[in-house]
Order: structure tokens, then sequence, then C-alpha cells
């Protein structure tokens, strides 16, 4: 069952400034992260991960990148 799972954040040192509109982010991210726990088993050692990496685009502009992992059927 959801809640269960060992979740594990994975933050870059640097504070984050990312300018996006704040409610749909939140439902994005609200979304991803609901959909990892509800389809990952409870299993001994899952883990839902969530990773922000920052970089630049090919064009050179500032990027931040939110990676959700888990092991589900999705």
């Amino acid at each position: 069952p959801p809640g269960r799972l060992a979740p594990q954040v994975v933050l870059p040192d640097d504070i984050l400034e990312v300018m996006a509109d704040a409610s749909k982010l939140k439902q994005a991210l609200t979304n991803v992260l609901t959909n990892a726990y509800k389809y990952s088993s409870a299993s001994p050692g899952n883990v839902v991960r969530v990773e922000v990496l920052t970089g630049t685009s090919a064009r050179g502009a500032p990027q931040v990148r939110v990676a959700v992992s888990d092991i589900g059927i999705g």
C-alpha cells in the first residue's frame, strides 16, 4: 500500500530559483509523485527517488530537470 515506500530526495548544493507557474508546477509534481507511490509495490528496498538536476540546454540556457523514478507498473 502507499505510504510504505522509502522516499529519497537528491538536491543540488546550490539554492535554485525557478521561474514557473507555481500552481501548474505543483500540480505536475503532485501527479507524478502520487502515481509513483500508487503504482509501486511496498517491497523492502523499493524507493521513490526524486532527483533535481541543473545544467544548460543545447542553446546554453540554464535549466532544471526533476526526475522521479520508482519500481512500478508504469
